[in-house]
């Protein structure tokens, strides 16, 4: 308007605008400013739900506002190309929904080219309802409990309509998955375990504070209903230290987590069969969990005996190092050259000869060697030795010196310093 520059209408939908609000258009998020509100031709500070409004807008070309956008708050909403939702067919709609349809969706005054993915069977027959994924051609604005429309392509013929679920699913779902379908149904019935569940199942690892701070206020805030759902087998209760507490996470996730825990271990025992075990680091990144969240998971899979927990591996409870009769055969060479003269082992360069660089990372991981500096190794029991002869001497007050080191083990002064030095960088 001229004078003015641009003025959208539409229906408020939910919430409130005032004047100077900062405010986004949605989906092409375009930040703009209210500097004045109408309803029914008349000049209003605040505009409430359920009116028809029209908006000024400043920052905003005209070109920029187009049928169909939403006008929200700064953060508001976030724009989506897959929602859940269930979906109805009309009785006298002319045909039925097959499994990756393609359809118009209508939503509000906004329509895109959809792609229906049935989650139940491969085809909705008219009158019929089921669980679907819709995912758009573009970014659609959409909120939990929103209705839609879908009309056939050609044909244009209204089949249905139906309800959002989800306007943020993570991922694509398989068809005929039952952990899936139930999550769905658990979002439609707003009791309170069903929220308890709703949220654990999209925030895995939920302590008890996290969820009541979503439970409505109408909702007895007890640890009853948690206490339940786990005596029910619906949440499985983690727990590490006292200090860490205790988390929550779905059985279904539990199972998930659980089942590719022990395939990730048993590929890796399969692929390093002299290693201890799968390094805790590793195995958080490819669950996609973190390292305080693999904490929790660790300790019940130890109870469970699924595990075994070394240092800073994890390995299968059936899992043992087994050699073959080559690597026997150089530990037993090994062994003899270390024990004609312990103190005084071959260097890191020729164990590894000996050994084969496989052998000896196998045996670094187990503690059966212990490596000094880049070139000097000790064997774990000479090494005990060695620290218990420096204990005792210190903790008498004798200053010892790396001479006096050399010469009670008849070693020479490239592995005494080397001890040394090692026991000084350990803080020993």
């Amino acid at each position: 308007m001229t004078g003015f520059g641009t003025v959208v209408t539409g229906t408020l939908l939910d919430g409130s605008f005032r004047v100077d609000d900062e405010v986004e258009i949605l989906p092409e998020r375009i930040a703009g400013r209210i500097r004045g509100l109408q309803s029914h031709k008349k000049r209003e500070t605040i505009a409430s739900p359920g009116s028809r409004t029209a908006m000024n807008i400043a920052s905003v070309d005209v070109a920029e506002a187009k049928r169909g956008d939403v006008i929200a708050a700064t953060g508001m909403f976030k724009p989506t190309q897959r929602i859940d939702a269930k979906l109805e067919i009309l009785p006298d709609a002319p045909t039925g929904m097959r499994h990756n349809d393609h359809v118009k969706v209508f939503v509000h005054t906004s329509e895109s080219i959809g792609r229906i993915r049935l989650l139940q069977k491969q085809e909705l027959l008219p009158g019929e309802s089921g669980w679907v994924q819709i995912e758009f051609e573009r970014e659609m604005v959409l909120d939990i409990g929103d209705r839609f429309i879908i009309r056939r392509m050609s044909p244009a013929q209204t089949i249905g309509g139906g309800s959002v679920v989800d306007a943020h699913p993570g991922s694509r779902y398989k068809l005929k998955d039952p952990g899936i379908i139930e999550r769905l149904e658990i979002k439609t019935a707003p009791t309170a375990d069903n929220q308890i569940l709703t949220f654990v199942f999209e925030h895995p690892f939920s302590t008890k504070d996290d969820i009541f701070k979503i439970l409505t206020a109408d909702t007895v805030k007890s640890d009853d209903e948690i206490d339940l759902l786990v005596r029910q087998g619906k949440l499985v209760n983690l727990k590490t230290t006292q200090r860490e507490g205790e988390c929550y996470i779905s059985r279904e996730d539990w199972q998930k987590q659980t089942g590719k825990m022990l395939d990730l271990i048993t590929q890796y025992h399969k692929q390093y069969p002299l290693r201890n075990g799968m390094p805790r680091d590793d195995l958080a990144r490819k669950l996609r969990i973190t390292i305080s969240e693999l904490g929790f998971c660790v300790t019940k899979w130890v109870d469970d005996h699924l595990i075994k927990e070394n240092s800073d591996t994890i390995s299968s409870t059936t899992f043992e190092i087994k050699y073959s009769t080559n690597q026997t055969r150089r530990l037993a060479l090994f062994s003899s050259v270390i024990d004609k003269d312990p103190y005084n082992p071959p260097g890191v360069k020729e164990t590894r000869e000996i050994l084969s660089d496989e052998l000896y990372q196998s045996l670094l991981e187990q503690g059966t060697l212990i490596q000094l500096s880049a070139e000097v190794l000790v064997r774990k029991v000479e090494y005990d030795q060695m620290l218990t002869f420096v204990r005792s001497e210190c903790t008498r007050g004798v200053l010892l010196t790396l001479s006096q080191f050399r010469d009670h083990f008849s070693t020479n002064r490239r592995i005494s310093q080397a001890f040394l030095e090692h026991l000084d960088r350990t803080g020993i």
